[in-house]
């Protein structure tokens, strides 16, 4: 046990080494957020945002486009390990308190999780697939509570050519503000510490050289290979099966029909 005086008080904190390894999760986010961003701008370079050319684009992505099936299954698989890291990601720092020393950190992460929400929102219609036009009906449906904001959010009274275009759109320039908030989050984390880690416990300055580099490689490493076994190999199957169906206005997938 190493001691430490500050603020005149008497502080006990292990050293580095007995501490463990304690898994980064917070670097596993960011670099499947950065994976997301670097396929969906691959994938958005053969899409076409039409309701008679949506679905035909994304099979002619992964059948005659060269790697387009990888990076289209990376981009759809790393969605799942995208939400599972970001919704970890701050339960730790609750459960470890590291926010009681750098307060603002958390609020820039509640807005990338906000843009991060409505960013997945909207790549979930862009397939036009069965599930991505009763999802979407669901989801905007729920804004009819507040009189013209459905026309408004859709060009019309329903899910239509306008809403797949607005869509995109949205879609394309949300990760935008959304990496420039990542990058605030964790140049503004480590400027002035970091005290997530729970071996530290105290307001410690901790450094982000060189032990916090090595605990985040190691954690890398290992998120870059669970994300390489689900897409590769499917061991979770996340999507619906609907969804490989192109939109029928006429038919409700069953799970989700009004009881």
């Amino acid at each position: 046990m190493g001691i430490t005086f500050i603020s005149n008080h008497l502080v006990k904190y292990p050293c580095p080494r007995s501490t463990g390894i304690h898994w980064g999760i917070g670097i596993i986010a960011g670099t499947t957020v950065c994976i997301q961003v670097l396929t969906g701008t691959l994938l958005g370079i053969h899409y076409t945002p039409s309701i008679y050319s949506a679905y035909y684009s994304v099979v002619h992505i992964y059948r005659e486009v060269y790697y387009g099936s990888l990076y289209r299954y990376v981009h759809s698989s790393v969605a799942s390990p995208v939400f599972t890291t970001v919704c970890t990601h701050p339960y730790r720092g609750i459960f470890h308190g590291s926010y009681w020393y750098v307060y603002g950190v958390m609020w820039i992460g509640v807005a990338v999780f906000i843009v991060l929400m409505a960013t997945a929102f909207m790549g979930y219609v862009l397939p036009w697939g069965q599930m991505s036009y009763w999802g979407a009906t669901v989801i905007t449906n729920l804004l009819s509570s507040i009189p013209c904001m459905v026309p408004w959010v859709c060009g019309g009274f329903y899910i239509s050519q306008p809403t797949i275009s607005r869509y995109f759109i949205i879609h394309s320039t949300l990760p935008v503000s959304m990496t420039g908030l990542l990058v605030f989050h964790v140049l503004y984390l480590h400027r002035l510490s970091s005290s997530s880690n729970p071996g530290y416990g105290t307001n410690n300055r901790i450094h982000f050289y060189t032990w916090l580099v090595h605990k985040d490689t190691l954690a890398l490493v290992s998120g870059i290979v669970v994300i390489n076994t689900q897409v590769s190999y499917g061991v979770i199957m996340l999507a619906h099966p609907d969804n490989t169906l192109e939109v029928s206005v006429l038919y409700t997938p069953m799970h989700i029909v009004p009881e």
